[in-house]
């Protein structure tokens, strides 16, 4: 009941009512803080490893916790990843895949800097880095992220703190985990040059070998590398010293070294007999186990025979004589030759997609190189 009053002229409503206003708000269910998904560090980073390079490339814009994730030197991928960079006279390609039917698709690489208008070598690889060199200068390249990091000037002599610029012999790239630091080593004749691109140390060891060398891939941390096509070295950067790694027991001519499955892989040739093997305990001679073998005259008339890795059909690649690549099928023990390129010549290096920054290393990091008394 409503009334109104006048007092002093003005009117007053007296005892007024309003009724409840009854209204059903549908409101979001929205978990609260403590049940919203808590997934463990653990999980993620599993996820995370699991992801092609690109993609994690750009989920680091995602949060701060994931940029630091993926971002830690620690990060690793589930299994590694393998990769095939192929370089011609003039180009840069990558091998994404080689099907059942002999198709290969490439895929055309940039080149480190925009600058590299010339030929570039590379001299070698390891956890995903290429130790490029180009003009007067060595690089860091990472081919997944395409970062590129200068890290030493060639000069056409070395008067104590760089490195000569003449034709090496062989060369490349390796890991110090203890150290964390990438170590590049060339060598010229019977002395062996090593260089530490994060801590700027150079200096000279004997090379106590000689003969024709073949570059050979990084395994237990440890580069290897063929001498003379019977013996296989490798320079441990923890001791700093050149070792002999131990062969099978039939001394036959040994076409190259490879990884698979992440143990040192060697072919090697009788007569026309390839014979593919792999050392499964690093170290033990006696752990050299024949994979498969291979019967055919024309791939037995191959100088240089390099296992690089598996296709995602379970077929082994190797490189022959740095013009053909030979596919071989374990399933129905079978091969073919397929030819990559029209070029004649063409170079392959096998290399690991990972998320290794070349950016701690070398000239740009400041520091004066310092030569160490070995």
């Amino acid at each position: 009941m409503k009334t109104r009053e006048k007092k002093n002229g003005h009117s007053y409503i007296k005892n007024l009512f309003f009724p409840p206003l009854q209204c059903n708000l549908i409101r979001p269910n929205f978990p609260s803080k403590s049940r919203q998904p808590n997934i463990s560090e653990d999980i993620t980073i599993e996820i995370l490893s699991r992801l092609p390079v690109k993609s994690l490339l750009r989920f680091k814009s995602i949060c701060k916790r994931w940029n630091s994730l993926i971002s830690d030197s620690k990060f690793k991928f589930s299994c590694t990843r393998h990769q095939l960079i192929i370089k011609s006279n003039f180009y840069l390609y990558a091998i994404d895949e080689v099907e059942e039917e002999g198709e290969v698709s490439l895929r055309q690489l940039p080149k480190p800097m925009e600058d590299m208008l010339g030929l570039l070598q590379i001299l070698g690889s390891c956890n995903g880095l290429l130790l490029v060199s180009y003009s007067f200068y060595l690089y860091l390249w990472n081919p997944s992220t395409n970062q590129c990091r200068k890290v030493l000037k060639l000069l056409n002599s070395s008067p104590g703190d760089r490195v000569s610029s003449r034709v090496y012999d062989i060369s490349g790239l390796c890991y110090d985990s203890f150290a964390d630091d990438y170590k590049a080593v060339m060598v010229f004749g019977q002395v062996a040059l090593v260089v530490s691109l994060k801590t700027k140390y150079w200096y000279r060891i004997e090379f106590p070998y000689g003969g024709e060398l073949k570059s050979g891939p990084v395994v237990d941390e440890r580069l290897h590398w063929l001498v003379a096509h019977t013996e296989i070295v490798c320079f441990d950067p923890w001791t700093e010293q050149f070792v002999e790694v131990p062969t099978p027991r039939a001394r036959n001519r040994i076409l190259g070294l490879g990884v698979l499955k992440e143990c040192l892989c060697m072919v090697q040739c009788f007569d026309y007999e390839i014979e593919v093997l792999v050392m499964k305990e690093y170290g033990v001679g006696e752990s050299w186990t024949i994979l498969f073998n291979l019967f055919d005259n024309v791939v037995g008339q191959t100088h240089e025979m390099v296992s690089f890795c598996y296709t995602k059909h379970g077929e082994i690649l190797m490189a022959m004589d740095e013009k053909q690549t030979l596919v071989y099928n374990p399933k129905e023990d079978s091969h073919r030759v397929i030819q990559i390129l029209n070029d004649d010549y063409y170079y392959v290096s096998a290399y690991e997609e990972s998320l290794v920054s070349p950016s701690h290393y070398g000239d740009l990091c400041g520091g004066q190189w310092r030569r160490s008394e070995h």
